[in-house]
């Protein structure tokens, strides 16, 4: 994990999402001076599953998985996120041990600030509590859409609503085809959608033997979405 300069507000890549928009511009230094910016490398933990909360991160750029262990050590990845999402908010304003750990899916840039700032300041200026309120809302969302899709789907459909969600936050258009512009492991994928490797495989082949998709390499390429749409059952 290596330290970095406080990465000007300027650079943010989603403004929208910011909890600090609207506040006087006086603040700014004092939010610099209460943040921590670090890169995380690829796999590395950014929190740990148990352990007490005693801040958020914000992702500045890059990606993150939100992985839950259970008790037989099996991995969950219930929710992926990416610039501008806070992290550790729940926890944080429950009191709570973390419920799930965090670890970087890519090369990662993550602002850290701590507990007693951040509730303070919510204290001082209520946009900031609806900004968090609201992320938090919208994860709570992600996670009981993930738990009915797990329950009420067979494993086919839950690989095709996975590509379609992967397209909609990471997809790039190029010509008639969409990018997946994020790196999953299939292990990582399987996570996902609570199936084994071993299936995961069989059914990426039998989505190219469909044409809905095609692989260059790692990087997965979605050319047929109405297909797709019919395989998720959407």
């Amino acid at each position: 994990m290596k330290k970095l300069d406080y990465p000007c507000r300027t650079t943010c890549r989603s403004q929208e999402k910011c909890i600090f928009q609207g506040l006087d511009s006086s603040i700014e230094d004092e939010i610099e001076k209460n943040s921590t910016a670090n890169v995380y490398k690829r796999g590395q933990v950014i929190f740990l599953q148990g352990n007490p909360p005693n801040g958020i991160f914000c992702i500045h750029q890059g990606k993150v998985k939100i992985v839950i262990v259970n008790k037989e050590g099996k991995e969950s990845i219930v929710r992926l996120a990416t610039h501008g999402d806070i992290l550790g908010k729940r926890a944080l304003f429950s009191s709570e041990a973390y419920h799930a750990s965090a670890i970087a899916l890519e090369d990662s840039v993550i602002l850290f600030f701590p507990k007693d700032f951040i509730l303070n300041l919510v204290n001082k200026y209520p946009s900031v509590s609806l900004q968090l309120l609201s992320q938090l809302s919208k994860n709570v969302g992600c996670s009981d859409l993930h738990s009915t899709t797990l329950v009420h789907k067979n494993v086919r459909e839950r690989l095709a609503s996975l590509l379609i969600e992967l397209k909609t936050k990471y997809g790039v258009k190029e010509l008639d085809r969409y990018r997946l512009d994020i790196k999953l492991t299939r292990e990582e994928m399987a996570a996902m959608i609570g199936t084994t490797h071993e299936t995961l495989v069989r059914l990426i082949t039998e989505f190219k033997n469909e044409e809905i998709i095609i692989q260059d390499g790692k990087i997965i390429y979605i050319i047929n979405e109405q297909k797709l749409a019919e395989f998720a059952n959407v």
